[in-house]
């Protein structure tokens, strides 16, 4: 008899959501390992095990790196996007405001979308740039979680 690994039907909670920051769309559209962190991350979201969220701002700077170093992975990015990401508005000037001392000036709108959209979690490469807020965070790094 074989065993099968099935979802919980059961389980009415709601499904894990995990924003991820720039670094992580970039490292999963450019690298060749299909079991980095990343792609991993990715991967659950295209087969729907997790939701993975990104804000405008996160697609368009992703796009324009790419566009600018390894344009040869844009079509790549826009298949990760069209399959795998719940894109979501960025957040208002006020929301940024409201977190402005909770990240360095550049992570705070990516931390405010993250918070407004009920993340459970914020995926990113830099976990330094962040203070002690009411998001959990996973760094990647090296194939990793920590």
């Amino acid at each position: 008899m074989k065993n099968i690994l099935l979802r919980n039907t059961e389980n009415k909670g709601p499904m894990l959501r995990v924003f991820i920051d720039s670094d992580v769309l970039f490292a999963g559209s450019t690298s060749p390992n299909v079991h980095s962190a990343s792609n991993v991350i990715l991967q659950m979201g295209e087969i729907t095990l997790i939701k993975v969220v990104a804000s405008e701002q996160v697609i368009t700077e992703v796009s324009r790196n790419l566009g600018e170093k390894m344009p040869e992975a844009l079509p790549i990015f826009t298949r990760i996007v069209k399959r795998c990401i719940q894109v979501v508005p960025d957040p208002s000037s006020q929301d940024v405001e409201d977190f402005s001392t909770q990240a360095d000036w550049k992570d705070v709108p990516i931390l405010a979308a993250a918070i407004n959209t009920r993340c459970h979690y914020l995926i990113t490469f830099n976990i330094r740039d962040y203070c002690q807020t009411r998001m959990i965070f996973l760094s990647c790094g090296r194939g990793n979680f920590y």
